[in-house]
């Protein structure tokens, strides 16, 4: 029989194959949001025959001066052999193409994650720090462990009821909030049509018919949220009528400090310098108001926790891998020249900080046109005051060392009323009348002016213009001039119808206050000055109370 010869084998021929792999590793970002990614490429020849010529390799970018080209050589004709591009390109997905001598062009799509780009350290620090479950006064955002905000796909239905003044600053408010929560507010006619509801400038009477517990109106205002896997769904505020005659500022105050808890929301935050910080105590100060416009650490918080990139829900570990710090970035911009305003806001933040402060005290009362002084002047003395902050019940208490006489004073809260102590020959302190210690300075002493005039200069009747910044031997000084009826809580001030003078020697890098001059003027008719001028300052300084007199004031 016939056999059939098989068809011999073809033999291979030996060729070329070329593979090449790559990856992008974005290596840290600019502030104008473009990011280094470093490009890694290897090429290797998974074919028998060897490729001895150096080969070129080329990143096509489409951006403009984006993109490269190498020459490889494969060692032994077959590799691998590596090499790194370096680009620069923008957050956001870039499609780039690698020609190596393949059959076809490898395609490399670049994600450079989206970041919020710059953030300050502190305003970071403050925003992480969470108060524990059990305490909604502490951390310093005070707020849930995990993200909660309002969404801003559709516009947040408003509707409020109450006192005209109320709601027209509920409106300013809601106004300004807009921006920083990337927000638009739409009012609508009925309870029922709403998400936020406000009930601002009413009776407590009410509190029953409206369904509060009768514990709600020892305040004067509160606010409440409904959360759902960190989205708020739904939030309101009260704020009640409060007897007697208000400003315009205090019941913004009070509006807006309610208001941030429902729409930041938060708790009462730990630090000192806030519109969302405790009121007063309102057994001493019934209407006065916090803070009345929004600190810079305000705006920031609120910005960084309506960025479209921090989420509902999420950890704080979570919004720290969406976040690059200023000092991370790879040109982290110089520090800025800061304004008048601001210069003002980091001096009165680091006063309140601090608690406390001392300086070298001189002054008295001036006439503008024979330029004498009333009584007898004295100083410098030595003046230290502390507790003046906001957030304690006692914000008032005083050491002076008028040559030989050491004087304190302070409010008691067990008294309800200012107490003056001297020191006596004796070595103990006793209790003496008011006079005795204006007899001692012949001056009109406050532990509080200072800083209550700082604070009314921030408040939002001012503007930016109305503070001068200027530059003498390494501080800064800021100066401005008010209406004295614009100053916070005038009651410190007494009768007066004129104009306050204030100016601050600032350190340039800590913003502590080094020295000031703050001058009562009042009206033309009048003709007289009251000077105080501070010298030789530090703040955060040890207050040595004794025993019995810190007993006395109550704690």
């Amino acid at each position: 029989m016939p056999t059939a010869t098989p068809a011999p084998t073809p033999t291979p021929v030996p060729r070329v194959d070329l593979e090449l792999e790559a990856n992008a590793t974005v290596a840290g970002y600019w502030s104008d949001g473009t990011a280094n990614v470093d490009v890694a490429v290897t090429l290797r020849n998974d074919g028998q025959l060897a490729l001895n010529t150096p080969q070129s390799v080329t990143l096509v970018c489409p951006l403009t001066d984006c993109g490269g080209e190498t020459s490889l050589a494969l060692e032994g004709g077959f590799g691998p052999v590596s090499a790194e591009f370096a680009l620069r390109l923008p957050m956001g997905r870039t499609a780039l193409e690698v020609a190596y001598g393949g059959e076809e062009r490898l395609t490399l799509d670049v994600d450079v994650p989206k970041r919020i780009l710059g953030v300050d350290r502190e305003v970071w620090d403050c925003y992480s720090d969470r108060r524990p479950e059990t305490d909604t006064s502490s951390g310093c955002f005070g707020g849930s462990h995990t993200v909660e905000k309002w969404l801003n796909d559709v516009p947040i239905k408003v509707w409020a009821t109450g006192d005209a003044r109320h709601i027209d600053a509920l409106r300013q408010v809601l106004d300004e909030l807009g921006p920083m929560m990337r927000a638009e507010f739409e009012w609508v006619e009925t309870e029922e049509q709403a998400d936020f509801r406000a009930h601002v400038g009413i009776s407590r009477s009410e509190a029953p018919t409206l369904g509060f517990s009768p514990d709600t109106v020892e305040y004067w205002g509160f606010a409440s949220t409904r959360v759902s896997n960190g989205e708020v769904l739904f939030g309101y505020i009260v704020v009640w009528l409060e007897d007697g005659e208000l400003r315009d500022a205090d019941i913004r105050s009070v509006i807006a400090h309610e208001s941030m808890h429902a729409l930041l929301p938060t708790g009462h935050p730990s630090r000192p310098v806030s519109i969302i910080g405790k009121y007063p105590d309102p057994d001493r100060y019934p209407h006065s108001a916090s803070l009345n416009t929004w600190s810079p650490m305000d705006r920031s918080l609120m910005d960084l926790n309506y960025h479209p990139l921090v989420r509902p829900g999420m950890s704080m570990e979570d919004v720290r891998e969406v976040i690059v710090l200023a000092e991370e970035l790879l040109d982290r911009p110089p520090k800025r020249p800061v304004d008048g305003r601001e210069a003002l806001w980091r001096a009165y933040i680091a006063l309140e900080e601090a608690g406390t402060a001392t300086f070298k005290l001189s002054g008295g009362f001036i006439d503008r046109e024979c330029n004498w002084l009333f009584g007898r002047r004295r100083g410098p003395i030595e003046w230290t005051i502390g507790r003046f902050h906001l957030f304690e019940q006692d914000p008032g208490l005083t050491f002076l060392d008028i040559h030989t006489d050491r004087f304190i004073f302070g409010y008691s809260r067990n008294e309800g009323k200012w107490i003056h102590w001297r020191l006596a020959s004796s070595g103990a302190w006793e209790v003496v009348e008011r006079s005795v210690l204006t007899d001692a300075t012949h001056w009109v002493l406050s532990s509080r002016r200072l800083h209550r005039t700082i604070r009314s200069l921030l408040s939002v009747d001012g503007d930016p213009e109305d503070i001068a910044i200027q530059h003498a031997d390494g501080n800064l000084v800021l100066s401005a001039t008010m209406d004295a009826s614009r100053i916070w809580n005038t009651s410190d001030w007494g009768d007066w119808d004129g104009e306050v003078f204030l100016e601050l020697v600032v350190n340039p890098e800590t913003f502590t206050i080094r020295g000031f001059t703050l001058e009562e003027r009042k009206s033309e008719e009048h003709c007289r000055i009251y000077r105080e001028v501070g010298t030789d300052g530090q703040i955060g300084v040890t207050l040595d109370v004794p025993a019995d007199i810190k007993e006395a004031l109550g704690g």
